[in-house]
């Protein structure tokens, strides 16, 4: 395991990135997760494929909306063939996956996952690594709390990714805001293990920005990579954002 402490940035983004394939490589390599798999693997399976195809449906719906109704800067849809629906759809829901995804699917799967970050803490920081236990219903309840506030957070950042969605560095923007936000969510697993408040939670992400930020980019690379996204995903996110911890400075 590296040593604590962050480094130059762009070594510390590149770190967090990694660790998201690295933490998919370790659930086969190492026997320690043997047996703790099998929930967060038919979790993600039924929640990822679920959310895309809801997302999917819903922006469909509102292009079909958008063409028959005088909607603002969207009233130029009126004037395109009509099976370009399907694809602009497409196009918006693999948008919408990268930006809302990550909330929607931590606030339904972390009760599955806790197993495999308790696992990842002890097998990089030694048996004595310890954890406030979480209730399942406690978990969920306050996953699905969280995740909430950050679904708002994510819809309006969503909402101006897709008004600058025709500008190149809109799609730049929407990526890397969309990444932090990964972050945001997918770092409550470490951090609500240990019963942070939510200001504590800020300032451990603030002071390891770079790290957080590499994850949050590998997050969205991995729910493009086919079987990776649909398997391992979710449990991959559950070890990268544990062994990360471990290497976060932590404020006093």
């Amino acid at each position: 395991m590296n040593s604590p402490g962050a480094r130059f940035c762009l070594i510390d983004v590149v770190d967090g990135f990694l660790e998201v394939f690295r933490g998919g490589a370790l659930l086969f390599t190492r026997p320690e997760f043997v047996g703790k798999l099998r929930g967060a693997i038919v979790a993600n399976v039924i929640v990822v494929p679920a959310v895309v195809v809801l997302l999917w449906l819903g922006l469909h719906e509102l292009f079909v909306w958008a063409r028959h109704h005088e909607w603002g800067p969207f009233v130029w849809l009126r004037h395109l063939p009509s099976w370009l629906d399907a694809i602009a759809a497409v196009l918006l829901a693999l948008l919408g996956v990268l930006m809302l995804l990550p909330v929607l699917v931590e606030s339904v799967t972390a009760p599955f996952l806790d197993p495999i970050a308790d696992t990842t803490e002890k097998m990089l920081g030694g048996a004595g690594m310890t954890a406030e236990p979480i209730p399942w219903t406690r978990s969920l309840a306050t996953g699905a709390a969280l995740g909430a506030r950050l679904l708002l957070v994510q819809v309006a950042v969503f909402a101006v990714s897709l008004l600058l969605s025709f500008c190149g560095f809109g799609l730049v923007i929407a990526f890397v805001a969309s990444a932090w936000l990964a972050a945001l969510v997918w770092f409550d697993i470490p951090l609500a293990r240990r019963g942070y408040p939510l200001a504590m939670r800020s300032r451990v992400l603030r002071r390891n920005w770079a790290r957080a930020l590499g994850f949050g980019l590998g997050f969205q690379i991995g729910l493009l990579v086919p079987l990776f996204n649909l398997v391992l995903l979710t449990p991959a996110a559950a070890v990268a954002t544990s062994a990360l911890f471990l290497r976060f400075e932590k404020p006093s």
